[in-house]
């Protein structure tokens, strides 16, 4: 099991969205009062223009807004999944399925994570989703799970509501992937293998059964 932790941003970053692209936007005063740790998130990402490609999207400081107790920064590609720190207590976040207009109505549940842990998962996980290279497969047998994973371990993230609660993350020599039970068929999962580079796949060709 990685501990989360261990996963050094900068470090994951270049690796996975090569050198940056544009300079570092720095906090302006009015948004001084968002968390130190999100601050140096949204400064250090800003060097890479990812926005029309990211799953999950950081909102940029003067789109960080309040209701209530909470203050969103974090959505999915379509706006309908948000995260939320709390105000007075940043390090506690809050997510929910919201659609604009209807946040008071939204089930707001208290995320297992910390923001630092849920920026570092969002970030892991966004990488998953929007490698160059990906390989999918919809129905691996559970007898084939070992070998199909077996260059990754998995990743201690706390459990997410979205896309699924039962999505588990992997990573190792130069992969991510995602695992789910199977929605069509019983005792097989749907895997996702991402990497940076397209050599990192080259093992699979050795495991009978799946499609290459």
């Amino acid at each position: 099991m990685i501990d989360p932790g261990v996963i050094d941003l900068e470090d994951f970053a270049h690796a996975w969205w090569g050198p940056p692209d544009s300079v570092a936007e720095p906090i302006q005063a009015e948004h001084q009062w968002l968390p130190e740790i999100l601050k140096d998130w949204l400064v250090f990402s800003s060097r890479w223009n990812r926005r029309n490609i990211s799953m999950l999207r950081f909102f940029t400081p003067d789109r960080i807004e309040r209701f209530g107790e909470k203050a969103f920064f974090l959505e999915d590609s379509c706006g309908e999944w948000r995260w939320a720190f709390d105000v007075e207590e940043p390090d506690i976040v809050y997510d929910a399925e919201v659609y604009k207009g209807e946040e008071a109505q939204a089930e707001w549940t208290r995320n297992e994570e910390t923001l630092g842990e849920v920026i570092r998962h969002s970030v892991v996980h966004d990488a998953l989703l929007t490698a160059a290279h990906t390989r999918i497969y919809t129905h691996v047998p559970a007898r084939l799970l070992g070998d199909v994973l077996r260059p990754l371990q998995p990743v201690g993230f706390g459990s997410w509501r979205w896309p699924s609660p039962q999505f588990r993350i992997f990573m190792g020599n130069g992969l991510l992937a995602d695992l789910s039970p199977s929605r069509y068929v019983a005792g097989h999962f749907g895997v996702q293998l991402s990497a940076a580079d397209e050599a990192a796949f080259i093992y699979l060709n050795e495991i009978p059964g799946i499609d290459h």
